[in-house]
């Protein structure tokens, strides 16, 4: 990870309708997640407007607060024994 960063780059899906939007980007800590509360969410957020999009209909979509629960899978995580996988919280990421 890095900080003080000032430019990061990603990729829209072409789909992406035109129009402005909101970027959530989460870090979450898992170090405390063998406990229900436990894990500890860093949040960033970014507005951005995309022009020339596509007409894709992006979903699901979830509101805050209420899209995840405290006993979600990738809240609620033990790295004893040693997992060989991960599910993120939320819904999934629409591809486009």
């Amino acid at each position: 990870p890095q900080t003080d960063k000032k430019v990061v780059n990603v990729t829209i899906p072409k789909a992406v309708p035109s129009g402005k939007y909101l970027v959530r980007v989460e870090s979450i800590a898992l170090h405390q997640a063998q406990s229900v509360g436990g894990a500890q969410m860093y949040l960033s957020c970014a507005q951005v407007e995309v022009t020339g999009g596509g007409n894709g209909t992006p979903g699901p979509l979830v509101a805050f607060p209420g899209a995840y629960k405290a006993t979600d899978p990738g809240l609620r995580w033990s790295y004893y024994p040693v997992p060989t996988s991960y599910t993120a919280p939320g819904p999934a990421v629409w591809e486009g």
